[in-house]
């Protein structure tokens, strides 16, 4: 039997753990997904006239003019004429806003002089703050055009600025949906699949690899025609299409999720820093093989030690925490783990609007040390098997002699 096949029929042996990891990594997002999709309603600002009194002890043709324009952003009521009256009608939440204008306000205000308006408001009135400053921008808006053309009488100076006010803006937002709900499940879905991930090759792939590395299959391909380098290159061919055949899965299930906007660039960059993590979780998954391969127990062991890697590199390296709430001291530890390099180019992606230089290398740069960290772990796991089968054939020499 090839190593394929016999990889192959290995993989089908594990297929009960794969089973279990992965349904629950589906359940929980589609679950996620749904809650995500339903909250499409973004609570947009919407401006409120509040009700309010209006005093006027100038009585002029400049204070009629922003009584005019007040009772356009608000609604005058009338309470009484007593400065109690007006008083108890806010303190009792009958009006919001006590607009008072002094004698000589039209003057002040030609002259550009403090109008000394009073405006006395709730505590707890939100729009008090809002009210004040468009009352001073629209006097602010008057002053100029009358320090522009003093000839220019009240009215026409209330008109240019009440035409000034009234300007408004054409603004185009991205909808919730496009702008929101894609960019969080996307991210979510890749750096909670690091976890599944890890825990999945390394658990796979450490199972199938320590039953190819037991003694007596060892000992059959080394009475077999088959060469070392062979029978090597067979077992790392099988691991990168295990690694690749799982890539694939998690691939089209962000697919088939709602709003996960996978056709884009970013969508590339994901899958392609996805897939350059599988294939290092494959290469984890490798060396601890090598690292367990002649311990008893190998299948406890396996289990144990991938619930700590998985779940220790997912919560140091931010797949569960954002990086942005971890320590800085946490984080210095984490550079050290693969998978903050991994949720760094997600996080990174998630927060993109348009590639430019920068960003294109530092994407590029962090996917590089994830590609290190890769090439560190195959070489190691080779030098084990390479140091291991140097030890077992001084052993075999010695029993022979």
């Amino acid at each position: 039997m090839s190593h394929l096949k016999l990889y192959w029929k290995l993989v089908k042996s594990c297929r009960k753990p794969l089973m279990i990891y992965f349904s629950i990594f589906i359940t929980v997002f589609f679950i996620y997904a749904s809650f995500l999709g339903d909250s499409k309603q973004t609570t947009m600002f919407q401006e409120v006239e509040p009700d309010i009194v209006w005093i006027d002890h100038d009585q002029s043709e400049a204070s009629n003019a922003l009584k005019s324009y007040m009772n356009d952003i608000a609604e005058i009521k009338d309470v009484g004429d007593t400065k109690k009256d007006h008083e108890d009608a806010l303190f009792y939440g009958f009006v919001s806003f006590i607009v008072e204008v002094p004698e000589g306000f039209e003057d002040n205000l030609l002259a550009g002089k403090d109008t000394n308006i009073a405006c006395t408001s709730r505590p707890d009135e939100v729009n008090a703050s809002m009210l004040e400053m468009k009352i001073e921008s629209y006097l602010s808006t008057m002053h100029i055009y009358h320090e522009s053309d003093p000839t220019l009488k009240v009215s026409q100076l209330n008109e240019k600025a009440r035409q000034s006010m009234d300007t408004k803006l054409d603004i185009s937002m991205r909808s919730n949906e496009e702008l929101n709900i894609s960019q969080t499940l996307r991210s979510g879905f890749f750096n909670y699949a690091s976890y599944i991930f890890m825990a999945l090759t390394m658990l796979s792939v450490g199972l199938i690899m320590t039953t190819i590395f037991k003694s007596n299959l060892q000992k059959r391909d080394l009475v077999s025609p088959i060469s070392s380098n062979k029978r090597n290159f067979s077992l790392f061919v099988a691991n990168i299409l295990f690694g690749s055949a799982l890539w694939a899965v998690f691939m089209v299930v962000i697919m088939f999720l709602p709003n996960s906007d996978m056709w884009t660039l970013q969508g590339f960059f994901y899958g392609l820093n996805l897939y350059i993590y599988g294939m290092l979780c494959v290469s984890v998954g490798f060396l601890f093989s090598c690292l367990l391969s002649n311990k008893a127990h190998v299948g406890q062991a396996l289990n144990g030690l991938t619930n700590i890697v998985s779940l220790g590199s997912a919560f140091l390296g931010g797949a569960f925490v954002p990086q942005s709430l971890i320590s800085e001291s946490i984080l210095t530890i984490s550079h050290f783990i693969p998978t903050y390099w991994y949720v760094k180019i997600n996080d990174t992606l998630a927060n993109l609007n348009d590639f430019n230089g920068q960003q294109f290398y530092d994407i590029l740069s962090y996917m590089g040390i994830e590609v290190l960290f890769l090439i560190a772990c195959f070489m190691i796991a080779l030098l084990i098997m390479r140091n291991r089968k140097t030890q077992e054939a001084f052993i075999s020499a010695g029993e022979q002699a």
